[in-house]
C-alpha cells in the first residue's frame, strides 16, 4: 500500500475501519479454510490406513456401468444451483451420462459434512467400484473433494478409472499449473474448449500425451428449437464485464450502424433463462460471437455450439479454435474488425440464400461431427470402457 493512501486512510477513520475489517475477515478466512483442510486430510488418511483396509469390494456382475460424477451443485457458492443456471451444461454431463450407465452425484458443496469428506468419497468408491469417476473442474484445494494422494491410493486398491474434465484452459499456464501436476492421478484429461491445446502436448513425452483428449464443448440438438420463420436478424447474449470488455466497442458499433437485433448483456448472472435465450437463436438469422478470452487468447465458446445447433448463420472474430473444426466461409463466416463485422451482417441480410445454405452447413457438421454420442464414445474408448 502507497504512503499516499496511507495517509489517505489516516485522515478517514471509517474508511480505514472498512479496509482493516476487510482484512481481518481475508485472514480469518485463509485461516479457517488452512485449519479444516489440514483436519480433514488427517483424517481422512487415518480412516485410510484403518478402516479403509477393511473394506469389502463390490461383487462383481453389474449389468451396466456405474458412473460417479463428482462437480459442483452451486455456482460461486451462491444459492443458485448450476444446472438451473447453466443446463446446457449439465445436460452434457448429467442427462448424457444417464444413457451411459447408472449415475450417482457427489457434490464438492452439498450434502457435504464439516469433517470426513475424504473418508465418505474412499468408503463409496471402496464399495461400489464404479467403472469410472468422473471429475468435473476439479480443485485439490477444496478440502471436501479428494486429494489427489488419495485418489492415488484408490486407483492402488480399485480398477476404477478416474477422468477429470477441464473447461477454461486457455489462461497462460494451465498446462505447466494444473494438468502437468495431476497427470499421473488420473487415467484420462478432457479438454473442452481449447482445440488448439493439443500444441502445448506436443512436447510432452508419448506416455503423458496420451493422457490427453482434447474435444469440444458437446450439446444435444434436443436442447434447441430452430424454426424456419427467422424474425431476428441478429442476436447475442453475453457478459461484458471484466476481460470481456472489449466487446462493448463492437456492440456499440452496431447500435451506431442502425443494425437491429437481439442484444442481451449482463455483468455476471444472466437476465433470462437459456430456455428463452435458445428461443431466441432458434428465431435469429445471424448468431453473434467473440473469441476472446483470458490472457488476450481465444477460446472456443459455447455460443459456437449454440448458434449453430439453432439454426442461425454464425458470425464470431476471427481465431484459429474454430477455424480447426469448422470451415470459414461454408459453415460459418468471420470477422476481422467491427467495420467487417458490420459489412458481413448487412451482406448476408441481403444474401437470404447465401446465409441460410452456411447456416444450414454449421447445423449439419455440429449434428454429425460434434454430438453427445461422438463425445462420450471417444471418452470412454480412450480409458478401455
Amino acid at each position: 500500500m502507497s504512503s499516499c493512501k496511507v495517509k489517505s486512510l489516516l485522515s478517514q477513520p471509517y474508511r480505514l475501519r472498512k479496509n482493516i475489517l476487510i482484512r481481518l475477515n481475508r485472514i480469518q478466512g485463509k485461516v479457517y479454510d488452512w485449519l479444516i483442510s489440514r483436519v480433514e486430510k488427517l483424517v481422512g488418511s487415518v480412516w485410510a490406513a484403518t478402516v479403509g483396509q477393511r473394506i469389502v469390494k463390490a461383487v462383481p456382475g453389474r449389468k451396466g456401468k456405474l458412473i460417479l460424477l463428482c462437480r459442483y451443485r452451486f455456482v460461486g457458492g451462491d444459492k443458485e444451483e448450476s444446472d438451473i443456471v447453466y443446463p446446457h451444461l449439465f445436460y452434457l454431463l448429467n442427462d448424457s451420462l444417464k444413457d451411459r450407465g447408472d449415475l450417482e452425484l457427489f457434490y464438492w458443496d452439498s450434502g457435504r459434512k464439516l469433517i470426513g469428506n475424504q473418508a465418505e468419497f474412499f468408503e463409496s468408491v471402496l464399495r461400489k467400484q464404479p467403472d469410472v469417476v468422473i471429475f468435473y473442474c476439479y480443485s485439490s484445494s477444496l478440502h471436501t473433494a479428494p486429494t489427489l494422494s488419495q485418489i492415488k491410493k484408490i486407483r492402488n486398491k480399485t480398477s476404477t478409472k478416474f477422468i477429470a474434465i477441464w473447461e477454461d484452459t486457455v489462461g497462460d499456464g494451465f498446462m505447466d499449473n494444473v494438468i502437468l501436476p495431476t497427470i499421473p492421478f488420473f487415467d484420462l484429461h478432457v479438454i473442452n474448449e481449447n482445440p488448439m491445446f493439443v500444441m502445448n502436448c506436443e512436447k510432452l513425452p508419448l506416455d503423458q500425451r496420451n493422457k490427453i483428449l482434447v474435444l469440444y464443448n458437446a450439446f444435444s440438438s434436443k436442447q434447441f428449437r430452430p424454426v424456419e420463420e427467422k424474425s431476428i436478424d441478429i442476436a447475442f447474449s453475453g457478459r461484458v464485464g471484466s476481460y470481456r470488455s472489449y466487446r462493448n466497442e463492437y456492440l456499440a458499433y452496431l447500435m451506431e450502424c442502425n443494425i437491429v437485433g437481439y442484444l442481451g448483456v449482463f455483468e455476471s448472472n444472466l437476465f433470462i433463462t437459456m430456455e428463452d435465450y435458445y428461443k431466441i437463436l432458434g428465431k435469429s438469422k445471424i448468431g453473434l460471437n467473440f473469441s476472446f478470452s483470458v490472457g488476450n487468447n481465444h477460446q472456443l465458446k459455447g455460443r459456437v455450439f449454440e448458434t449453430l445447433f439453432s439454426g442461425a448463420m454464425l458470425l464470431e472474430s476471427e481465431n484459429p479454435q474454430t477455424a480447426s473444426l469448422f470451415e470459414e466461409g461454408k459453415e460459418y463466416v468471420s470477422f476481422g474488425s467491427k467495420e467487417d463485422m458490420v459489412d458481413k451482417i448487412r451482406y448476408y441480410l441481403k444474401n437470404d440464400a447465401e446465409r441460410m445454405q452456411i447456416a444450414e452447413n454449421g447445423r449439419r457438421k455440429v449434428n454429425e461431427c460434434y454430438n453427445l454420442q461422438i463425445y462420450w464414445d471417444k471418452v470412454f474408448e480412450k480409458v478401455g470402457l
